[in-house]
């Protein structure tokens, strides 16, 4: 059944996630991976999504195919030896744990995704807001609160936009709690209800 905070989720939300590529070295590949695929490690259970496949040496028709991965959205650390694959079929053996990429000054190689929410709402409960007094001039800050429901993503640091006037952003996600329901489930348990983001944006005050 849906719960009274769910029906008052009217407005859509965007959010934002920049994770660092990670670089997975392999060995004992047998079957080439495939751009854009999802990557899974057999016994960690760690996920990444393939950008870049890049083979160093041997044949996939050998089976001794080695090089490396360059993934996106890794969750979980792979472990050496594990086997990985993806949904095309590719195959090989993780030789190490994944490395962060950078590029050649040493910023990090970043991959921004955006997920959609058609349901969630903003509230100004914690707009709490005011005018900071810096340096360069005055600002306007404001934090309002993000509710989400309970099968979202969002991590602290993360964006958020929206087309619902007033709220348009963008937003820094400064912390998101997970808010449970009152009663316990036929488990025995609490299930989680919503999330509850607090966010914040800065912007010149203009003259």
């Amino acid at each position: 059944m849906m719960g009274a905070l769910q029906l008052r989720m009217i407005h859509s939300c965007n959010i934002l996630s920049s994770t660092q590529d990670q670089k997975l070295f392999f060995t004992s590949g047998s079957s080439a991976f495939t751009a854009g695929d999802p990557l899974v490690g057999i016994d960690t259970e760690a996920t990444g999504t393939i950008k870049q496949l890049v083979l160093v040496s041997g044949t996939w028709a050998s089976e001794n195919a080695a090089g490396y991965l360059i993934l996106s959205n890794v969750f979980g650390t792979f472990q050496t030896g594990e086997s990985i694959s993806d949904t095309h079929g590719g195959a090989a053996l993780a030789s190490g744990s994944a490395e962060p990429v950078t590029n050649g000054v040493g910023t990090p190689q970043l991959t921004t995704t955006t997920t959609t929410y058609s349901s969630c709402r903003f509230s100004d409960v914690s707009m709490r807001g005011g005018i900071q007094s810096m340096e360069s001039g005055d600002y306007i800050v404001s934090t309002p609160l993000l509710f989400l429901p309970a099968e979202a993503v969002v991590m602290e640091g993360d964006l958020v936009t929206s087309d619902v006037s007033g709220y348009e952003g963008p937003y820094k996600v400064t912390h998101a709690g997970v808010q449970y329901e009152l009663f316990l489930n036929s488990s025995g348990d609490y299930d989680i209800d919503h999330l509850e983001v607090e966010l914040k944006a800065v912007k010149k005050r203009s003259s």
